[in-house]
């Protein structure tokens, strides 16, 4: 699995280089100088947040379809309890790959596959039907497995919390604050490409191309799960906290219970991949806390309330 997502990220490097090789044939000192290295670099940060906002975006657009008035009624209560204005907030219906929900800037998507509140409610129920119809099909029988296990252990409680702590994203901008995240690591990722290019043309141009796109490609892998393990994790645990300080004792306790069961199914997910990538902690691999950690702080939080 780590040498399948290596191999996608010099693919993916290997498509941005090709603008750096453009821009060198047509003016080598945007390259080989020092002011131009930085440009360079910086460019490529700012495109990288550009294009990641675009997608972004995009993918909001895409979500046809919204909580009808009663259930939408009922997440606005929910809203305003957190102390957020319920206007500034979008809810849409969407599939998230067993991420049971999504905040994406000032959107939360709901899965109504998993999502259990929104059964009864017609555009829930035509969101269901076409996922169900369309995505679902192509997906392996162990994600199926997978999201029939978290849909009976996903109780309401546990999905109000949930709820919240996607509220919790918005109202600390996570959305934006990856976005930048993204931009440094494309600027790092790109300064040293570039530098260990330039470091090694004089021995062989297209080897030194290739050396760059790799070192460019591990630096990125790299910095990504770094950026998890410092900034992400941190922005879940306080998107976590943000639901605790809004939610009751019950809800809290039925999110833990509900995190520690989840732990489980993410575990046997990772088996399945197998090798190295399994025995990566969940905080590196995706920037969450393991669902036992998730628990115990959690509870902690009760004991504060009482």
């Amino acid at each position: 699995m780590i040498f399948k997502m290596l191999k996608q990220q010099v693919i993916s490097v290997t498509n941005l280089a090709s603008y750096l090789v453009i821009l060198y044939f047509v003016y080598p000192p945007l390259l080989t100088s020092n002011w131009g290295l930085v440009l360079c670099s910086l460019l490529m940060g700012l495109y990288l947040y550009y294009m990641n906002y675009k997608i972004s975006k995009t993918g909001i657009k895409a979500l046809l379809y919204s909580p009808s008035q009663e259930y939408e009624k009922e997440l606005e209560a929910e809203i305003i309890k957190c102390g957020v204005n319920p206007k500034s907030i979008i809810i849409r219906y969407g599939y998230t790959y067993e991420c049971l929900a999504t905040a994406t800037f000032n959107t939360i998507t709901l899965d109504p596959i998993i999502y259990s509140e929104s059964h009864k409610d017609p555009q829930a129920i035509i969101t269901k039907e076409i996922i169900e119809k369309h995505i679902l099909p192509s997906q392996p029988e162990a994600v199926k497995d997978r999201l029939n296990m978290i849909n009976e252990i996903f109780s309401p409680d546990a999905q109000r919390f949930v709820f919240k702590h996607e509220l919790g994203h918005i109202v600390y901008n996570y959305s934006y604050k990856k976005l930048i995240w993204v931009g440094i690591i494309g600027f790092v990722m790109t300064y040293f490409g570039i530098l260990a290019t330039l470091s090694t043309v004089h021995l062989n141009g297209l080897l030194s191309i290739f050396l760059g796109i790799a070192i460019a490609s591990i630096i990125d892998l790299f910095l990504t799960y770094f950026s998890n393990l410092i900034f992400k994790s941190q922005e879940e645990k306080k998107a976590d906290l943000f639901a605790a300080k809004h939610s009751s004792a019950q809800e809290i306790n039925a999110a833990a219970n509900f995190f520690e069961k989840f732990y489980y199914i993410q575990a046997d997910a990772n088996k399945i991949a197998g090798g190295l990538y399994s025995k990566i902690p969940s905080i590196i691999l995706s920037g969450h806390y393991n669902g036992k950690t998730r628990a115990k702080y959690l509870r902690k939080e009760i004991d504060y309330k009482n």
